[in-house]
């Protein structure tokens, strides 16, 4: 039955490590007959007729967890052909358990996968994913209780993913043929039979807890070196503000767009809820009152792309500095239809070796145009307040109502000079 460890001292530590002497007698009278029989199912497997094959099969996925320490030891121990068909039912089993059972299984084949067996690797990545999904579902469904939709679509959109250009590369690459003609680091050797399935008897007996938050990091890791092989396409290069990028294919195979609703009451403490949203698409805010930690909240799980807040109420100073530090977060604000009539467009100023937001067009009869704003002039502040850039001024306008008067400071020439403008409607 168990080759390298007899049927009764595995299954003693499978089964019962953690019990008295008394309730160990207990447990070993009502297990070993059931897995007596599930090892005279394993034995059906390597027989020649396919029907008694299949039984045996479908007979071992369905007795679940209690079938985990047989099959393990017949990959660990047995033949080739047995260990393959051993393999795929533990698989099963993982893939139609609960968490704990995907944590048990994902575990032992992240186990066999560091200690000389090949091809558990993908299964690793597929009970994480599996795992995630689980998970996942469980947070959508308690972030709908508080107000918070999230919906995931497929990524239809041809998507390009901006990283900053790292300079030195001729440096880096030197570094990288260092490595790789270095002596290679000395690689631990693998586990024996015997200390591989006393291992898995303590995955089993581990608390579902332990074993999820074990198994979250192994397949963190096996994901990661699996990323690592795969090349990133990028696609070319871009310029903005003076810095370089590059460009790459957005890999994510579906969105998560988030939608922040009116009757949302909660506070920064359950936005931070949202970390745990893998591939975050738009983020959607309607109708609340923004505090600076909430914009704080939606920053830490939001680093790009776009935020969209549709009829918010927040402090325009707060807005500022929030666009400030994250130039990499596209904010569109949908107002209540105000509007003054001028596009801006960041400028390069080269006597002060900086960006300005200038303005590139005012639209004739407009308010911007009625309060004398000309084309060319440099907008350094709103009521006060620093612009540095044209997309906060394109954010801030839609924040007032049409009839509301700003106060713009440009810059001409040499002259700098506040205008009022009355914002019209559209």
């Amino acid at each position: 039955m168990f080759h390298h460890v007899s049927s009764t001292v595995f299954l003693i530590l499978a089964l019962g490590l953690s019990f008295s002497p008394g309730q160990l007698q207990s447990r070993q009278e009502t297990t070993l007959p059931d897995q007596s029989k599930i090892s005279s199912l394993i034995e059906q497997l390597k027989g020649v007729g396919y029907a008694d094959r299949q039984r045996a099969d479908s007979e071992l996925v369905k007795r679940g967890d209690a079938a985990i320490p047989a099959l393990a030891d017949s990959i660990v121990s047995g033949d080739a052909t047995t260990a393959g068909k051993c393999k795929s039912i533990l698989a099963r089993i993982g893939k139609q358990g609960n968490d704990q059972t995907i944590a048990r299984v994902g575990r032992i084949f992240y186990l066999l996968s560091q200690n000389g067996f090949n091809g558990f690797e993908s299964d690793v990545v597929q009970f994480r994913n599996q795992l995630d999904e689980s998970n996942l579902k469980q947070t959508i469904k308690s972030l709908g209780t508080i107000g918070i939709e999230v919906d995931r679509s497929e990524n239809i959109y041809d998507g390009l993913i901006a990283r900053p250009l790292v300079s030195g590369r001729k440096s880096s690459k030197a570094s990288t043929n260092k490595a790789q003609t270095s002596e290679p680091a000395s690689a631990t050797p693998p586990l024996s039979p015997d200390k591989i399935l006393t291992r898995v008897a303590e995955i089993l007996l581990a608390s579902e807890e332990s074993n999820l938050k074990a198994f979250r990091a192994e397949s963190a890791r096996i994901k990661a070196a699996t990323e690592e092989k795969q090349p990133k396409k990028q696609v070319g290069t871009t310029i903005h503000r003076g810095k370089a990028y590059t460009l790459e294919n957005d890999p994510r195979p579906y969105l998560s767009n988030i939608t922040i609703k009116p009757e949302f009451a909660g506070n920064a403490a359950d936005l931070s809820l949202l970390k745990d949203i893998p591939h975050i698409g738009t983020v959607t805010v309607r109708e609340q009152k923004l505090s600076k930690a909430e914009l704080e909240a939606i920053q830490s799980i939001k680093k790009s792309g776009t935020l969209r807040l549709t009829h918010c109420q927040v402090e325009l100073a707060d807005l500022l500095e929030f666009m400030q530090r994250n130039t990499h977060l596209h904010v569109k604000v949908i107002g209540r239809g105000a509007y003054a009539g001028l596009q801006v467009s960041d400028v390069w100023e080269e006597q002060k070796k900086d960006w300005a937001c200038t303005v590139s067009d005012v639209t004739a009869d407009s308010p911007a145009f009625k309060a004398g704003i000309e084309k060319g002039d440099q907008v350094t502040a709103i009521n006060g307040l620093p612009i540095t850039m044209d997309r906060q001024l394109k954010a801030c306008i839609p924040c007032f109502e049409p009839g509301d008067t700003v106060k713009l400071t440009i810059k001409r020439g040499n002259q700098t000079k506040t205008i009022p403008v009355k914002l019209g409607a559209r």
